[in-house]
């Protein structure tokens, strides 16, 4: 499947495939050495893709994502995300090898409340990838 690079940088890779319909972020190991700015832009340009593409999925791939998302960046995350994904019906996060990378991260999504998409946490890419497009009944 063709997918367009929307947005890369040292930490992220963010790809929009039409066909699919999903919006996918591939975190880098080099994500340890982000500033909280950095995580900000990360995040910023991850919801720009998703807001302009209005993806019916979104798959983050967190298993490399080696940046402790602190209680300040997670209140950040949790009032800027509003309506970001209320187009997506699925979010399928492969999870962090780093288990305090891990709960930041679950901590951080359970921030946003506002969308009625379903999110559900894989440790293998195959098995996401297969949920995310498993049709499931209205």
């Amino acid at each position: 499947m063709e997918h367009e690079i929307t947005f890369t940088n040292s930490f992220v890779q963010i790809s929009y495939s039409q066909a699919e319909s999903l919006v996918k972020a591939e975190w880098s190991p080099k994500s340890a050495y982000m500033t909280g700015e950095d995580f900000k832009t990360c995040i910023s340009a991850i919801w720009a893709t998703v807001r302009e593409k209005k993806p019916r999925y979104f798959l983050g791939d967190t298993r490399y994502f080696l940046f402790p998302i602190t209680p300040d960046l997670q209140e950040w995350y949790g009032a800027n995300i509003k309506d970001t994904f209320s187009h997506t019906q699925k979010l399928a996060m492969l999870l962090s090898e780093e288990i305090i990378s891990q709960f930041s991260i679950e901590q951080t999504i359970e921030e946003d409340r506002t969308t009625g998409a379903v999110t559900r946490y894989f440790s293998d890419l195959q098995k996401a990838l297969a949920w995310l497009h498993k049709q499931t009944p209205s």
